[in-house]
């Protein structure tokens, strides 16, 4: 079973590249598992940090409480079911919401759960950065393909250099740049993809 992380800032084209690798991986005789953005859902499901009607640190254990739970019992799942060939597809991990609070707080809220940051890491093989549109061409970052995403281009920069310097600790770190098309990111993408599995 791997484990693979993708994470960068908002309008890096994660969620639509997890899909196109499913469906390549699946060619190649993989059996492909894709844990969704877990903001994005809990967003969905009504709860709305940019109003402030809900305290950050009280977002953020939602969010890191509900992703623990979804990875907990899917790989349960794999593991009951004597799969082979596994692959997990992760948008965003653990680690992500450190860049959404003070970094004591978050190291604190991880403690609850018995985790430190190195702990956190290790549950994941590799941490693919995609970076932002909003880094190198601020002029084509659009927030239309996601209804929950709610940062500005400027907004996006700072989470994308958070989430960047919190990963690059992983053991496993690749970074890909940001590409005016999504077909020359996905490429870089591949290539780095065909190279671990």
């Amino acid at each position: 079973m791997k484990k693979i992380v993708f994470t960068g800032g908002p309008s890096a084209g994660k969620s639509k590249i997890i899909q196109k690798l499913k469906e390549y991986l699946e060619r190649l005789g993989y059996q492909v598992f894709i844990i969704s953005e877990t903001s994005t859902e809990i967003i969905n499901a009504g709860f709305k940090w940019w109003d402030n009607s809900i305290e950050t640190n009280i977002y953020q254990k939602l969010i890191f409480k509900y992703q623990l739970d979804k990875e907990n019992n899917i790989i349960t799942a794999i593991e009951e079911a004597n799969m082979d060939n596994v692959i997990i597809l992760l948008d965003r991990g653990l680690m992500d919401g450190k860049a959404y609070m003070d970094a004591e707080d978050f190291r604190n809220m991880a403690k609850k759960y018995a985790f430190s940051e190195t702990n956190i890491y290790m549950r994941y093989d590799t941490v693919i950065y995609l970076e932002s549109v909003s880094i190198q061409f601020p002029e084509i970052f659009s927030d239309e393909n996601n209804k929950a995403r709610k940062s500005n281009v400027n907004q996006a920069k700072v989470f994308d250099e958070k989430v960047k310097e919190i990963w690059k600790k992983h053991h496993d770190f690749i970074e890909v740049k940001a590409y005016q098309t999504f077909e020359e990111k996905y490429e870089n993408v591949l290539k780095e993809i065909k190279k671990i599995i």
